[in-house]
């Protein structure tokens, strides 16, 4: 049996700690002895990990996590945090996720492991984590040191060997896998903390981040507003935003028309009350959250935004609108015109598409390098 250590900042908080969530989940106990390590204590958030799976954490106080260890992480090298945080020896050590985790594993120098990382972000967009090393060449030997660079997406993966020299042997594509009989069986569950009332609703999930648009998002809902004034957008999700969005959303005087709803371990019943998905991002790498919208089979909105073009085959299976504000006021309003055969069309290459995504693929891809 395989002793495998996957590495992320926490549990929960973006699509990236979901992802790795189900893919530890599904993975072949009977193959593989697991262990979940994550940088901050998510010791409250352990029960999303089935009971065989071991779960370690670095610290305990995030605050002295917050004080101390991002000032580490700039001096120190990846050699030296590994031996002080990687206390035990596995067969393969996982980053999952950029930045900190990317940094800590490249650290392992034993020819009997092997490193893998799984890159979800664009090293193009303004959350790429640079800062977490010492300069760029420490970042790119770090990179180049592991066996295996795994891209969620082709334009994450360009943007990555246009930036750094990495030799493209190492590289390959792999699309994020989704429990889809899951995420269709919890999107069926009932809503009870939000009324549905009359009026075309849109949804949009995610961190609330600058990355992720949401205030051009209300922006754009504003000018739409004035030619549909029935129409609602909730938003689900928490981050540094969220006053700023508050704000927004009172200075527009728009309270009863958007709604923040905040964190939701199951946003899949949310999104199955909406008439429509909409994405604002700026950047993407592959979004899970466009996916599960996918697989619950809703009409969707998107910026143009990287991963958009493979998830949704060229607008066959939701809208790619210009990645501006009149983008997404466009966007907005060619789903609201409900042209029902444009609509139907999508849905049925959704549900053509969703395959894509099964675990069933991801696996037999995966096992090719680990």
């Amino acid at each position: 049996m395989k002793k495998v250590l996957f590495l992320i900042y926490q549990l929960v908080g973006g699509g990236a700690e979901k992802v790795m969530v189900d893919i530890v989940n599904h993975m072949d106990k009977t193959q593989y002895d697991i262990t979940v390590m994550t940088v901050i204590d998510c010791t409250k958030d352990k029960h999303l990990l089935h009971d065989e799976i071991k779960y370690r954490y670095i610290f305990k106080d995030f605050l002295k996590c917050d004080r101390l260890f991002f000032k580490l992480m700039k001096s120190a090298t990846p050699q030296f945090l590994h031996s002080l945080f990687i206390k035990e020896k596995y067969d393969i050590e996982i980053s999952a996720l950029e930045g900190i985790p990317s940094k800590i594993i490249s650290g392992n120098n034993s020819m009997e492991t092997k490193k893998i990382s799984i890159i979800h972000a664009d090293s193009e967009n303004i959350a790429w984590p640079s800062g977490r090393y010492k300069n760029f060449k420490q970042e790119e030997d770090s990179y180049n040191s592991f066996d295996k660079l795994i891209f969620v997406s082709k334009n994450t993966k360009k943007n990555f060997v246009n930036k750094f020299n990495i030799d493209e042997n190492k590289t390959v594509v792999i699309h994020n896998p989704f429990d889809i009989n899951h995420i269709i069986k919890k999107s069926q569950e009932e809503v009870t903390d939000y009324k549905q009332e009359e009026g075309f609703l849109f949804i949009s999930v995610g961190r609330l981040e600058k990355v992720k648009g949401f205030n051009r998002l209300i922006e754009a809902f504003n000018e739409v507003y004035k030619t549909y004034p029935k129409i609602k957008l909730l938003i689900i999700g928490e981050g540094s935003e969220k006053d700023n969005l508050s704000k927004q959303i009172r200075e527009f005087k728009l309270e009863n028309n958007i709604e923040l709803l905040g964190y939701r371990e199951n946003p899949y019943k949310y999104i199955n009350l909406c008439d429509s998905y909409i994405c604002s991002s700026l950047s993407e790498g592959l979004s899970s959250s466009v996916i599960e919208a996918m697989i619950i089979n809703k009409p969707i909105v998107t910026t143009d935004c990287g991963g958009m073009d493979e998830i949704l085959l060229d607008n066959k299976c939701g809208l790619i609108a210009s990645n501006n504000i009149n983008g997404i006021i466009y966007g907005m309003k060619e789903i609201l015109k409900n042209d029902n055969s444009l609509l139907m069309k999508m849905k049925i290459e959704q549900k053509r598409r969703i395959k894509e995504f099964s675990f069933e693929k991801y696996f037999s891809e995966l096992e090719k390098y680990i």
